[in-house]
């Protein structure tokens, strides 16, 4: 939700190549948001989809990580609230400090506007708010769950602990475990699951026949890949009367 002026209608997307972010040392960023302990669920969430996420969210994740509710991110256009963010200190050579990552979670309402929505998620990436996040689509979530998760695992299995990892592998469907997004990707779509397909445990509110599902699409906006995203942060940019120089700061 921004508390600034409203979003424009899309237009033409510019080609403005945009340099890639990278990850802030964590003593340089902004304090983590979570205290300890830090990876919980903790209730009550707004939509029963968001519980759902968290719920499931927390047993797959690393145990280092800690997981922020409704986090207030800061960017020059105002604050924007963002449904979920993991952060986790990514170890680097010895003697250096560990690196703050951020990466969000949005779990997209029917009715948003899906031009809104890109310009949003790009303002968030391209001003160093997050370095990655990753959305979907409430209704194909709340039934398939374990595949969404797997395909962000694809991306970033280190966002994972070991036994996180193995159990996605075993209930997440065949469609969504042959999924292998490259790392510029920015969409990864998995097709609904055979038709005669059961999933694993039926006391699961997620283990649905997979006839109930639909194509689960997952976006994913990243700061070391923004040829994807380049062209909608130009437009909120300009929207926002943000100069160059001024967005480059903010990362």
């Amino acid at each position: 939700m921004f508390h600034a002026q409203p979003l424009l209608a899309m237009q033409t997307m510019p080609s403005t190549p945009y340099r890639a972010l990278p990850l802030r040392p964590a003593f340089e960023a902004a304090s983590p948001q979570h205290g300890e302990p830090s990876l919980f669920y903790a209730p009550p969430y707004d939509r029963p989809v968001e519980d759902e996420f968290a719920w499931h969210l927390v047993k797959y994740l690393d145990e280092r990580s800690g997981l922020v509710y409704q986090h207030r991110a800061e960017t020059p256009a105002g604050p924007v609230w963002v449904d979920f963010v993991v952060e986790t200190l990514v170890p680097v050579a010895e003697g250096r400090p560990p690196l703050l990552r951020r990466v969000g979670f949005e779990l997209t309402a029917e009715g948003d506007d899906a031009d809104a929505v890109a310009l949003r998620d790009a303002l968030l990436v391209g001003t160093g708010a997050l370095d990655a996040l990753y959305r979907f689509d409430s209704r194909s979530l709340l039934y398939r769950l374990h595949d969404a998760l797997a395909v962000v695992m694809a991306w970033e299995p280190a966002l994972f602990s070991d036994r996180g990892r193995v159990n996605l592998d075993r209930l997440a469907s065949e469609e969504a475990l042959a999924v292998r997004p490259r790392p510029q990707d920015a969409r990864a779509i998995v097709p609904a699951p055979r038709a005669d397909e059961e999933l694993v445990d039926e006391d699961d509110p997620f283990a649905l026949p997979a006839a109930a599902g639909e194509p689960l699409v997952v976006t994913r906006f990243t700061a070391a890949h923004p040829g994807a995203w380049a062209g909608f942060f130009a437009q909120a940019r300009a929207h926002f009367g943000l100069d160059a120089d001024e967005a480059q700061r903010a990362a």
